[in-house]
């Protein structure tokens, strides 16, 4: 029997079609979080290959995606804690959700900047920079892509 995946669009001549699509199954929750996540890993895999000025390709992009891949999975475990936690904050407390996005965030930026010194060499300060930079402007691409295609 194949699998197959179907928007639970309540409407689907509406403009938030694509919203639904994304936000509203548990399935459409997870696809877009895996490919969001997909994102950030493969932008700093190919940010590597870019200062190692190696050619993007198969091989030469595995090892950096898949360090980045390893990096963000605890990344993604913390931030469904948080908003498991805020689903709850009856039970969680207040200020649990936000507390834990904050750490999870910090822990990443982290261990970006670990990979980012020990894959391009130099100085924890400059990598953590350039770390932050490449995390922020991900960031507002993600959400200026969800915000297009949802509104």
């Amino acid at each position: 029997m194949r699998w197959k995946w179907r928007c639970a669009c309540p409407r689907p001549d509406s403009v938030h079609r694509w919203g639904s699509c994304f936000f509203s199954s548990e399935q459409g929750l997870l696809l877009t979080r895996s490919a969001v996540f997909c994102v950030y890993a493969l932008g700093a895999a190919l940010g590597t290959l870019r200062r190692q000025r190696l050619p993007v390709n198969r091989e030469t992009l595995r090892e950096p995606f898949s360090i980045q891949a390893f990096i963000a999975c605890p990344f993604v475990v913390a931030l469904a804690l948080a908003q498991a936690a805020a689903a709850s904050p009856a039970q969680a407390g207040p200020f649990t959700a936000p507390a834990i996005g904050a750490l999870a965030v910090a822990w990443y930026l982290w261990a970006r900047m670990r990979a980012f010194v020990a894959l391009n060499g130099g100085s924890a300060l400059r990598a953590l920079g350039s770390v932050m930079v490449s995390f922020l402007l991900t960031t507002i691409g993600v959400v200026g892509l969800f915000a297009a295609v949802i509104l």
